[in-house]
């Protein structure tokens, strides 16, 4: 039987100047991250498997695309699907740490989902949490440190879309739905923009198994329209429950304090958007991406105040944001353009020990650099260096070697010099790359 090779479906290989762009995505984040305060957490990427089923957390839906095992101890584990819930394990064995807690973490997640264009079965996140907060000011901050993240990326024309599950939970049980049945609706609410009006509304009735009045009276309240301030005072015309104007003063405060920080990233009240993990309590956004660029949301988050209590019996709030890595990589790659550095070193003549000495002192200042050890001619070794983006080949042979000399090529400007070898350090000026 011939032995499969590829990689498990939904799942890729990196490397190189591919790897290369994704970690400047997330060192990119993680700077951001750093900047406002925020401390690196990392966690294991199995948990004991009822950490992930514990009733009111991610619900039963995600439950079923867990990477679950049995190890030799017969111990029932899983596979992290998010950094969230991890966070609120880590939270609950860790009681000792002054509140609030801002942590961020940025690696990778599994789901036995089925992958499509930009969706795969493991994948990485850069979340940021706030921990200890119930004030609306961690909701605004972490929209605020959300276009932060853009604005660094480059990302300028994406926009935030934002909601709060009050508002979507005041709406649903306006139209007369039970409060057993909140969920389920939430979860084929948060279809629209895939499936359609049309198809929400069938599946809320046949499957959902509401009645066409419930059903029209939500798809009201979600088409109404306007301006964020147009639609908050619609809704508080309309939306009676305690709950729903709750959710709308919190949108009012929110989007007035983000007038106050002044961010560029447009942000949009969305009223047809609910997120479908169980556990957001209230603020919830979600990333759209620029025109053009048909991926589906590339980040989002949103309150969870009741999360970490599940764990410990003792709600605590939190707020987080989530961007995911490989939906950034989708949307840059086209206009990234990776930053040539390091130094490949080229032979012409029988001249090994210089080249290594040569080689070896390059690495000493802390410059990149690599020796040719194939029988190429230099003109292939050219092409070698342009395929691994260096940006600068170093020429030896007999000459260079009896004179103490390397003759350098910058492979961008195409301009040649000669240096002596204890100049070596002056190849790239006061840039270092990067080891």
């Amino acid at each position: 039987m011939k032995m499969d090779i590829n990689t498990p479906r939904g799942t890729r290989d990196f490397f190189g100047q591919e790897l290369a762009f994704r970690r400047w995505i997330k060192e990119t984040i993680r700077e951001q991250y750093r900047r406002y305060g925020f401390q690196e957490l990392d966690t294991p990427v199995f948990e004991n498997y009822e950490i992930f089923t514990v009733k009111g957390g991610a619900g039963e839906e995600i439950q079923d695309e867990i990477y679950y095992f049995r190890d030799k101890s017969d111990r029932q584990l899983g596979l992290r699907f998010d950094l969230t819930v991890p966070l609120a394990r880590f939270m609950a064995t860790r009681k000792d740490l002054p509140l609030p807690v801002r942590r961020f973490h940025i690696g990778k997640v599994w789901r036995y989902d089925r992958p499509a264009k930009g969706r795969y079965r493991e994948f990485e996140q850069a979340d940021a949490d706030i921990v200890g907060v119930s004030s609306l000011h961690a909701d605004a901050e972490c929209v605020v440190l959300t276009d932060a993240c853009l604005q660094a990326l480059g990302i300028t024309d994406a926009s935030i879309r934002l909601n709060s599950r009050k508002i979507a939970e005041g709406i649903v049980r306006e139209a007369g739905v039970a409060a057993e049945q909140v969920m389920d609706v939430f979860r084929s609410m948060d279809k629209l923009d895939k499936i359609g009006r049309d198809e929400v509304k069938r599946e809320l009735i046949e499957e959902r198994e509401l009645s066409e009045s419930e059903v029209d009276t939500i798809l009201t309240f979600l088409d109404l329209s306007g301006s964020n301030a147009e639609i908050l005072s619609k809704l508080a015309q309309s939306l009676h429950s305690k709950r729903g104007q709750e959710g709308i003063a919190d949108m009012r405060h929110v989007l007035s304090l983000l007038d106050v920080y002044g961010i560029e990233t447009p942000v949009v009240l969305d009223l047809s958007f609910v997120r479908g993990l169980e556990y957001y309590t209230g603020t919830i956004l979600e990333l759209q991406p620029p025109q053009g660029k048909e991926i589906g949301s590339f980040g989002g988050g949103g309150r969870y105040d009741t999360l970490i209590g599940l764990y410990t019996g003792k709600d605590v709030s939190g707020i987080g944001i989530s961007f995911g890595i490989d939906r950034v990589a989708d949307i840059l790659r086209e206009d990234y353009t990776a930053e040539r550095s390091g130094v490949f070193v080229a032979t012409v003549d029988t001249v090994q020990e210089y080249a290594i000495a040569v080689v070896q002192r390059l690495r000493e200042y802390a410059i990149s650099a690599e020796l040719n050890h194939l029988e190429r001619n230099v003109g292939n070794q050219f092409k070698y260096a342009d395929s691994k983006q260096y940006k600068y080949v170093c020429i030896i042979g007999e000459q260079e070697q009896s004179e103490g000399n390397v003759t350098v090529k910058d492979l961008v400007s195409g301009s040649e010099w000669t240096i002596p070898f204890e100049q070596l350090h002056q190849i790239e000026g006061d840039e270092r790359a990067s080891r």
